[in-house]
């Protein structure tokens, strides 16, 4: 007995028409009839009877047709069974991702990350400059997508360089940078400044102001980005915002010069982590990734 020959059998029976259920099957007719005919010679007894074009079940057919359904039910199940053994776990991988970062770099990145992986559950936390390393050693993330001042990561991280993007100065559309391609670092001398609590880049900025023995008025300082902008495209200051940082349509920036500033960004993870299935994935894909060239390089 062959499991299609159970199976073409359970499809007359349910509808009690050959070619319909030769249709349902995926076969021609004769290849359905002939599979019936085999089966009832193996079990020895006709399980329908033909009327004309009526068909009918005979009594052993009814008992029959019990019987073999619970045949194919039972292999589903057993079929069903190896599937969810054989197939690779799932890993969950939380990954932190700094609040700073614009979404459009890493967009691509993480989409094929789940078309190569889709057995590594992917979540993204957020972390910040002050708590990434707490996070990581505490186990709370497996790694973090960071962003460095000169690419330096704090200890005991280490990291693989995804991409660098430039620090540009951004401003409201009436401000006199407005008519200008780019912006001298000397140039924000006297210019009010809104201060952005998580920017990484914070300390790296206030000593470049401080070694070129210049003054900013700070009157606003937030942690929050959407407000930082909004406060910046109303004309209350001049702000400092990654390349690809998300912006308000009405918002304007030009790169720094003189110095140029840059800020790396590296996917961090602890030396003990680094051949964990999850972080190792994601390593091996940051290797292969075409990732954003900034400007200069």
């Amino acid at each position: 007995m062959e499991l299609y020959q159970v199976r073409y059998f359970l499809a007359v029976a349910h509808s009690l028409h050959f070619t319909q259920a030769a249709e349902e099957a995926g076969v021609s007719q004769p290849a359905l009839t002939k599979a019936v005919k085999k089966l009832e010679e193996e079990l020895g007894a006709p399980l329908f009877l033909r009327q004309g074009r009526q068909v009918l079940l005979t009594d052993f057919g009814r008992v029959m047709r019990e019987k073999l359904e619970r045949v194919v039910a039972a292999r589903e199940e057993a079929e069903e069974a190896a599937r969810q053994f054989l197939k690779p776990a799932e890993i969950r991988l939380n990954a932190g991702v700094m609040c700073t970062l614009g979404p459009k770099p890493l967009l691509g990145f993480l989409d094929r990350f789940r078309l190569e992986h889709p057995n590594i559950e992917l979540h993204l936390r957020d972390v910040t400059a002050a708590n990434a390393v707490e996070k990581l050693t505490g186990g709370e993330v497996d790694c973090a997508i960071l962003a460095c001042p000169a690419g330096k990561l704090p200890a005991p991280l280490k990291g693989k360089r995804l991409y660098r993007e430039r620090m540009m100065i951004a401003f409201s559309r009436d401000h006199r940078f407005n008519t200008q391609k780019q912006v001298r670092f000397e140039e924000l001398d006297g210019e009010r400044y809104i201060d952005r609590l998580h920017c990484e880049f914070r300390s790296t900025f206030l000593d470049e102001v401080g070694g070129h023995k210049m003054e900013l008025s700070f009157p606003y300082a937030s942690e929050r980005e959407d407000w930082i902008q909004a406060m910046i495209a109303s004309g209350m200051g001049i702000g400092l915002l990654p390349e690809f940082s998300v912006l308000q349509p009405d918002l304007a920036r030009r790169p720094v010069v003189e110095p140029r500033l840059y800020r790396s960004v590296e996917l961090a993870y602890l030396p003990e982590r680094e051949t964990a299935p999850g972080v190792k994935a994601l390593l091996d894909l940051a290797g292969r990734h075409l990732w954003p060239q900034a400007a200069g390089d």
